[in-house]
């Protein structure tokens, strides 16, 4: 019964505008803004993650058309999630961020590989 370990995408995306201090649809403004770009990206990528990619792509993407009503199609979290990966591999910043990130879940819903 892994879903009930899950964490929700709620969750992921309030501790990511939290964390920012950023408003609430900024990651799912349709802005080419660097901020808004980033924090989307990382979004899609801690959802997959955090879930230890026990949820969807379209799931995801579906999260996107239930806070404002657009769509995003799994291509799009999936070209996201590269993105960070790619990412995760040089920049220093980012590897601290996403750790301090990942520390804000509980235990029992932190992906321990």
């Amino acid at each position: 019964m892994y879903w009930l370990r899950m964490t929700p995408l709620w969750l992921i995306h309030e501790k990511l505008v939290n964390y920012y201090n950023v408003d609430y649809l900024t990651p799912f403004k349709d802005s080419k803004k660097s901020e808004s770009i980033y924090i989307r990206q990382l979004f899609h990528y801690l959802s997959r993650t955090l879930n230890k990619n026990h949820i969807s792509l379209q799931s995801i993407g579906d999260y996107y058309s239930d806070v404002t009503g657009n769509k995003w199609s799994h291509a799009t979290v999936m070209h996201s999630i590269t993105k960070i990966e790619g990412y995760l591999q040089h920049d220093k910043t980012m590897i601290k961020e996403v750790n301090e990130i990942k520390k804000m879940f509980p235990s029992k819903l932190k992906n321990n590989n």
